[in-house]
């Protein structure tokens, strides 16, 4: 499992699922649904911080998560972004070798 602040677990939701319509999620999409405390379709709330680094640089980040615990937070769906309304539902893409 890796770890790593906003931008590194929209890069690895990116990375690991397919998103409908060729979609990508955002630094900024990432933090306003943990801030907000946003509930995915199960109800979850999103994954807590495993650190916080309150004097961090402006280039490094202050909030550090596990990306797995996002990952299988947004599988059970998303809701959309405004102003469309629902739910969005990502997939885990095939792994081919």
């Amino acid at each position: 499992m890796s770890t790593g602040g906003y931008s590194t677990v929209a890069a690895v939701l990116n990375a690991d699922l397919d998103w409908p319509d060729g979609r990508t999620v955002s630094r900024q999409q990432i933090e306003a649904w943990h801030t907000r405390r946003t509930a995915n379709k199960a109800g979850q709330l999103p994954p807590s911080a495993i650190d916080k680094h309150i004097e961090a640089a402006r280039t490094y980040p202050v909030w550090i998560f596990e990306t797995e615990d996002w990952v299988l937070w947004v599988l059970p769906g998303v809701p959309d972004r405004p102003p469309a309304l629902g739910w969005v539902f990502p997939t885990r893409k095939l792994v081919t070798q």
